[in-house]
């Protein structure tokens, strides 16, 4: 899961960047949660497996920035989208994905990755 940088206050944990091979790197935590990450390069998101403390606290907003999404289903990209629960027909094999609803197909759909960013409403907070 990636989430937007500006979501948690990251603080580095190496004193160095690491590198591995050509792929440089940087360990992160949120001085607030707790949440540990990866931030890779200079990217303005960081990889993390779990979000379990902030999910709760937040409320998921999505971006489409796929213009195939844009355009088969109806969304804006300057637009932010509240994401939705995954349909009970679907959850077996979709759980964990993003799904948001759509207002032309009048039915929730799911996202792929690279078709949208998740950004949180408000900072994380204790």
């Amino acid at each position: 899961m990636e989430i937007y940088i500006n979501t948690h206050e990251f603080e580095k944990q190496n004193t160095v960047t690491i590198f591995r091979g050509k792929k440089a790197y940087d360990r992160v935590k949120c001085k607030v949660c707790g949440l540990e990450g990866i931030r890779n390069g200079l990217l303005n998101m960081i990889s993390v497996k779990r979000d379990k403390k902030c999910a709760v606290k937040q409320r998921q907003l999505v971006q489409v920035i796929s213009k195939y999404a844009q355009s088969e289903f109806g969304f804006y990209a300057s637009k932010y989208y509240n994401r939705v629960e995954c349909p009970d027909s679907e959850k077996a094999r979709f759980a964990n994905d993003v799904w948001i609803f759509s207002d032309t197909r009048n039915k929730p759909v799911r996202l792929l990755a690279g078709e949208y960013i998740l950004i949180a409403e408000t900072p994380c907070e204790q």
